[in-house]
């Protein structure tokens, strides 16, 4: 009884185990598989760091009772862990919301403040707060830096502010779609 309880235990573990790599799998197609350079050095210096450690370890110590699979599945932990942190941590989309963004996803962005539909929420004053590199695209950045008091308040919002935004929506669309 108790034995047929444990292997229950065990599909249900393998079941939790194949639906999580589905769901990961499924969040990476739709990020396109993107991860930052950076994120895969941290993996490998983690991966050099496993194989350290397994290298290192005493002839009496309980890791080396599982054999070689052990040791490996050990050395290939530690890079895994480095994954799941930067995945479900914010990492990825920290990384992603720091690449400088184009005349159109910035009026996606100012949309979206527009309309109360910001990806994370303080999607707005990170654009605001940081400087882009395009001088032009900054200038507008700094626009709406100035508005921000104006529009980024509890009701009322100042409506020449909103305008004025809207008005850089439509501006940076038609710079961004070539003539």
């Amino acid at each position: 009884m108790l034995r047929q309880l444990f292997a229950g235990f065990q599909i249900l573990h393998a079941v939790l185990l194949v639906v999580g790599a589905i769901g990961l799998f499924v969040f990476w197609m739709r990020t396109r598989f993107w991860l930052p350079k950076y994120a895969h050095i941290l993996a490998a210096i983690a991966l050099l760091v496993g194989v350290w450690c397994v290298s290192i370890t005493p002839k009496d110590a309980p890791i080396n009772k599982a054999g070689m699979i052990g040791k490996a599945l050990f050395a290939l932990a530690v890079p895994a862990m480095v994954y799941f942190f930067f995945v479900f941590y914010g990492g990825q989309r920290a990384a992603f919301r720091r690449k400088p963004k184009t005349a159109n996803e910035i009026a996606d962005l100012i949309d979206r403040f527009l309309n109360g539909t910001s990806l994370y929420p303080q999607e707005w004053n990170d654009f605001v707060d940081c400087g882009h590199p395009d001088k032009m695209l900054d200038a507008y950045r700094k626009r709406c830096d100035l508005l921000d008091p104006l529009v980024n308040c509890p009701d009322p919002q100042n409506q020449k502010a909103l305008e004025e935004l809207k008005n850089m929506v439509h501006e940076l669309r038609r710079l961004s779609t070539p003539v």
